[in-house]
């Protein structure tokens, strides 16, 4: 595949859409046979307002439309299915961050932290677009098969885990960036969940502050739990009761 990165670089910044938005992207560049991508025709098709645009500059980055908008050839390989497909979007990801990985070969394995220090170095970016241009950097190694995902409930239940064991305030070493979209969800016990908005999320739980609502959230979690179970039970024995005094 060609590189013309000098001039893209200059011109388009590397996907800072969500992942929600991307996969939203992929699904209708994979389904439709379009010769050319304009933002009007991306918002008829549920990407509204400047996502649209930031699609577009996207879809340039990649490689996937030139200049003009028209579709290039690597449509075509978007719309194979299984490992073919992973192997297209991985020589998509490889060639379009070519100077990423020059400078690491394996960016994706990087701690978020270092990851958006190279992103924001590389291509010059702006502190606001590094951090959404992180997380949809892993959105595309993961379809790329380059870096494995986890299913959601998997990560939420080893948070809990975490917060039961040491029952004091520890905060995620690398909490995911694709949880959600808009916020970061960290559950705790009987029910409780805090919510931090996600491009601020790094940055919050390093705070003094944060530890101490994590502490108190905690023994609130507990007491939550603990009154839960205790409704279970009485209501068990309720029914039980009740069942034997009906038999009389």
């Amino acid at each position: 595949m060609k590189k013309n990165t000098e001039k893209k670089y200059k011109k388009d910044k590397p996907p800072y859409l969500s992942g929600k938005r991307l996969e939203k992207l992929f699904e209708i560049i994979s389904t439709r046979n379009l010769k050319k991508v304009e933002p009007e025709s991306l918002k008829s098709r549920g990407i509204k307002g400047t996502d649209a645009n930031i699609a577009i500059s996207a879809l340039r980055f990649l490689g996937i439309v030139d200049e003009n908008g028209k579709t290039t050839e690597l449509v075509k390989k978007l719309k194979l299915k299984g490992k073919d497909k992973e192997e297209a979007i991985k020589t998509i990801v490889k060639s379009a961050y070519s100077e990423l990985f020059e400078t690491v070969s394996e960016p994706y394995e990087l701690p978020k932290q270092e990851l958006y220090n190279e992103l924001l170095s590389v291509y010059d970016l702006s502190a606001r677009i590094t951090k959404s241009a992180v997380p949809a950097f892993l959105w595309l190694c993961s379809r790329a098969g380059l870096r494995k995902e986890q299913p959601r409930e998997i990560k939420k239940e080893r948070v809990t885990k975490k917060k039961i064991k040491t029952d004091v305030s520890v905060r995620p070493k690398e909490p995911s960036f694709e949880l959600a979209d808009e916020y970061l969800t960290i559950p705790i016990k009987g029910g409780v969940q805090l919510k931090l908005p996600s491009a601020f999320s790094a940055q919050i739980m390093v705070t003094e502050e944060f530890k101490k609502i994590m502490k108190d959230l905690i023994k609130f979690s507990e007491f939550s739990e603990s009154l839960h179970k205790r409704s279970q039970k009485e209501q068990v024995e309720k029914n039980n009761t009740e069942e034997t005094e009906n038999r009389r």
